[in-house]
């Protein structure tokens, strides 16, 4: 990313199975802070997003299709990296 370009995030905070670091949310913030990026905007949703199929969670009146579901609450940022 350029001096001053901007990185707009919103997804969940995954990590592949091999990875060798796992950052929770406030550690990710410190890591991108420490990296030169200024925070713009930074938030969790409030509701699930289903990995699959919207109906897995529910919501907005519905149940949930299953008694087991996946889903994320997405992780929503903007940052600029700083000079």
């Amino acid at each position: 990313l350029d001096t001053n370009g901007i990185w707009v995030n919103c997804g969940p905070v995954q990590w592949h199975p091999c990875a060798l670091l796992r950052p929770t949310v406030e550690e990710l913030k410190d890591m991108l802070q420490v990296a030169g990026f200024e925070l713009i905007s930074w938030s969790i949703a409030d509701e699930a997003v289903a990995y699959r199929h919207p109906d897995d969670v529910g919501g907005k009146g519905s149940e949930a299709r299953y008694t087991r579901s996946e889903a994320y609450r997405p992780l929503r940022f903007v940052a600029r990296l700083s000079n």
